[in-house]
């Protein structure tokens, strides 16, 4: 049965780099064995969480769970999120 609706999110993944600023999206996976993404993982930017873009550019501005985390643009490149429903 077609209810109109995508089979799957895949259409909405992309790098939290790309996700403008103001919509929430989810954290769907951050790499493992990078340290730099241990320390992140440490400060509640892990899988399953809500963020949102605060502030673009080189160094972006991050909410996650009322928490603001400044982040270099290429380490959230590598943070896949999805957004959307």
């Amino acid at each position: 049965m077609d209810t109109g609706k995508p089979m799957n999110s895949s259409s909405h993944v992309r790098d939290l780099a790309g996700h403008p600023a103001g919509p929430s999206a989810r954290i769907l996976s951050l790499p493992e064995d990078d340290p730099q993404f241990l320390r992140l993982r440490a400060m509640g930017l892990c899988e399953g969480r809500k963020v949102s873009v605060i502030r673009h550019g080189s160094r972006m501005i991050l909410s996650v769970s009322g928490v603001r985390i400044g982040l270099d643009r290429d380490l959230a490149a590598r943070i896949r999120i999805t957004a959307g429903p």
